[in-house]
């Protein structure tokens, strides 16, 4: 049976925004859609999320939650630069690989403002790779994924990869579990 893996890379415009910002790691953070006040909140770390900051809600009622949230906004020509560095360095480990297709980031997008919410909510960072033929380079799946996240690490990043039967149940698994994780038995994965 054909082998699917899925390596998310959670969050990926939170985790962009706070690559750029490493003084705010301790401080409730939100990605916006615009730089107002009236923005939506489209994504939110921990700290926020402990204040009741939530995706959807407008920056000023997540600032009437806590005064001190920190805001910034994320390009879509930033978040598509940070998809094809990362399918470019999964490259090294798969001859294909996948990026989740996000319309609304390519060449024709317009250059001021972030697509569509749709278009970011869970998307972007999700990658579909064939890992066909790597046992024997990296001993074992397991080995592999290790690999994988070790490299997105070096370009700051925090990444799952989940190795199984199906890309959609690969999918699934990662965005409930960290780490990487190899499923052997294809009944187990549809459970």
């Amino acid at each position: 049976m054909d082998r699917a893996a899925c390596v998310d890379v959670p969050e990926l415009p939170l985790q962009l925004l706070m690559r750029r910002e490493p003084t705010w790691a301790e401080d409730a953070v939100v990605v916006v859609a615009d730089d107002r006040p009236q923005a939506e909140v489209l994504w939110v770390n921990e700290a926020a999320r402990r204040h009741r900051i939530r995706p959807g809600m407008s920056y000023a009622a997540a600032q009437s939650l806590d005064a001190r949230v920190r805001a910034g906004v994320v390009s879509p020509h930033e978040l598509h630069e940070a998809i094809e560095r990362v399918a470019q360095r999964l490259s090294t480990f798969s001859p294909r690989v996948e990026a989740f297709d996000v319309p609304e980031l390519s060449s024709s997008a317009p250059a001021k403002g972030l697509p569509p919410r749709s278009a970011v909510e869970g998307a972007p960072g999700v990658f579909w790779i064939d890992p066909s033929g790597m046992v024997p380079l990296f001993t074992s799946f397991e080995h592999w994924g290790h690999a994988i996240r070790e490299a997105l690490e070096g370009l700051g990043l925090r990444s799952t990869v989940v190795v199984g039967f199906h890309r959609f149940r690969c999918y699934a698994l990662a965005r409930v579990r960290h780490g990487v994780w190899v499923n052997d038995d294809p009944g187990r994965e549809s459970k």
